[in-house]
């Protein structure tokens, strides 16, 4: 396939994933649920679905990158990662109906002259430049709740994070939930990978982002102390096949040699 083709699809894809399809309903309702809170999205979506639905984005971590840039594929050097508007820009208003553009328009890095590509996580090229400080200021965020003289209450809710890449968000925020111990507690929602790890507070639904409108309508109810979300807890972990066994749960630390929120998000860096 020529490159011509390749990069027409390409730009096509980025400027509709990242700047024309409106985010879904379910960010507004998530915001809508934490926006009085000090909350922090760690979240593999490179679609900058979180940052458009008014979560601040110095509280936005994307470890897998993002459409909004574009890297040399070398690459070449660290800093070689161009914002990707004014590529497009250039790019798509010489879009033919065959999908192809002209040859004197395929980018090229500005550094070193090679091809380049989005800047999201897909080989050993990716670079994470663009995104180190935010992985330091989500950890040092993390160590500070997790202090033993922090008295504060986390819940971690995870949308949709599966088993694809779940050394990304849902083995870190399961390992966060854990460590928290009594002050911590994690809702699971994933209409197919529901099941929560025994010995953690923790709620499984088997649902899509649409039960997020629920819990937003009991949101006073769930947050009282003793209140809902503890007896909904206990309730759901009685549920046969949504609690997984002990021996699940070491089978993950044998593989990884470890199960810690804090070498998981090094890891990213890399």
């Amino acid at each position: 396939v020529p490159e011509t083709a390749k990069w027409g699809l390409w730009a096509k894809h980025m400027d509709n994933m990242r700047w024309q399809f409106e985010p879904s309903r379910g960010y507004e309702l998530l915001w809508n649920l934490v926006r009085s809170k000090d909350v922090f999205v760690l979240t593999s979506n490179v679609d900058g679905c979180f940052e458009r639905s008014g979560f601040p984005v110095d509280r936005i971590y994307t470890p897998q990158g993002e459409w909004t840039y574009t890297q040399c594929l070398g690459p070449c050097r660290p800093d070689s990662v161009f914002e990707t508007r004014p590529i497009l820009d250039d790019i798509l208003p010489h879009l033919t109906q065959d999908g192809v553009i002209p040859q004197h328009l395929l980018p090229r890095c500005r550094n070193c002259g090679g091809k380049m590509f989005g800047n999201v996580r897909g080989g050993q090229w990716f670079l994470h430049t663009k995104y180190e400080e935010q992985n330091k200021k989500l950890q040092g965020w993390m160590h500070a709740l997790a202090a033993s003289n922090s008295n504060k209450k986390v819940v971690v809710v995870e949308i949709g994070a599966g088993f694809n890449t779940p050394t990304v968000t849902r083995f870190p925020a399961e390992s966060f939930a854990r460590e928290l111990g009594d002050r911590g507690s994690l809702i699971r929602i994933n209409p197919s990978e529901s099941r929560i790890p025994s010995g953690l507070r923790a709620l499984s639904l088997e649902q899509g982002w649409e039960v997020l409108g629920d819990i937003l309508a009991h949101k006073a109810d769930l947050i009282q102390e003793n209140g809902e979300l503890e007896v909904a807890v206990a309730t759901h972990q009685e549920k046969e096949g949504s609690v997984t066994s002990a021996v699940e749960d070491a089978g993950f630390r044998n593989y990884f040699g470890h199960f810690d929120w804090r070498c998981f998000l090094g890891q990213l860096r890399i």
